[in-house]
């Protein structure tokens, strides 16, 4: 093992020089776990996040998807609504059509007795 100056000048012997590496190299593993359980909370954080922002979407979707069938609801009636005003129409033009022809045969027949 090498010695650094620092070391030697902290140690008498070598097997206080070997405690210090150890004590270095635990040093070192605690720092690496520490920067990985903070990167390991990041990644947690920014999941939850994630699926926060998935569940308001979802959300958002369903209420879209209701929108859509609400506004398919409303065509449907629409339609059938406008469906039963054209047959209403159509009937009122049929019966204006009828009493107009029962008109003339009216008409026709006051004729007919007028000349008899």
């Amino acid at each position: 093992m090498v010695r650094g100056r620092g070391e030697q000048a902290e140690s008498s012997s070598p097997a206080m020089s070997a405690m210090m590496v150890v004590l270095k190299l635990f040093s070192q593993q605690e720092d690496t776990y520490t920067q990985v359980m903070v990167a390991v909370r990041q990644a947690q954080e920014m999941q939850q996040k994630a699926e926060k922002r998935a569940r308001k979407f979802r959300k958002q979707a369903r209420l879209l998807e209701q929108a859509q069938k609400d506004r398919n609801d409303w065509e449907e009636i629409a339609e059938y609504r406008r469906q039963q005003w054209v047959k209403a129409i159509r009937e009122r033009d049929h019966k204006q059509d009828q009493m107009s022809h029962l008109a003339r045969e009216k008409e026709t027949v006051h004729e007919h007795i007028g000349h008899s």
